[in-house]
């Protein structure tokens, strides 16, 4: 009897560990949609490190859209919520291409051109660098660039001057 109680727990904590790393996705969308960007954040980063969700293409899709919302944001309180939000961005959208081998999410990107406009951002960021004489942080901003030129299907990041 004892067994059989103690097999049900184990059962359901391993089932709500597994579906919270999945909730933790769902939550950063839906506090993204409420402008809660320091919680849609700290969801998503959970689900990022999570050995359930963290190579999952709605994951990394979901990861941009907050990452490209922190970019975006006009409020004071979530401006500095993440100096690396270029680099967190852009690589969350080249892992959700990469990862989504049957193009689910594909058009998911496109609407709110996360490719071009995460691109944009980190070449932004490479110049900064260079013109700061940080060349290895550079360097590394535009190795990271030649990651988007395979999934630049319509040159929309060529047509923003970004090739090799």
């Amino acid at each position: 009897m004892f067994k059989m109680k103690f097999l049900t727990v184990v059962i359901i904590a391993g089932s709500a560990g597994m579906f919270g790393q999945s909730n933790n996705v769902q939550n950063a969308w839906n506090y993204l949609r409420s402008k809660d960007l320091d919680k849609a954040k700290a969801a998503i980063d959970l689900a990022a490190v999570h050995e359930d969700t963290k190579s999952k293409p709605k994951m990394f899709l979901y990861r941009a859209e907050v990452y490209m919302a922190i970019m975006d944001t006009k409020e004071d309180k979530f401006k500095n919520l993440d100096p690396d939000a270029a680099e967190k961005c852009f690589a969350a959208v080249i892992n959700c291409l990469k990862t989504d081998k049957d193009e689910t999410f594909k058009d998911d990107l496109k609407p709110q051109n996360l490719l071009v406009r995460s691109a944009v951002s980190v070449y932004n960021q490479c110049i900064i660098m260079e013109n700061d004489r940080q060349f290895d942080k550079a360097l590394h901003y535009t190795a990271m660039l030649y990651d988007a030129l395979p999934f630049d299907k319509d040159d929309a990041v060529k047509h923003q001057n970004i090739t090799k």
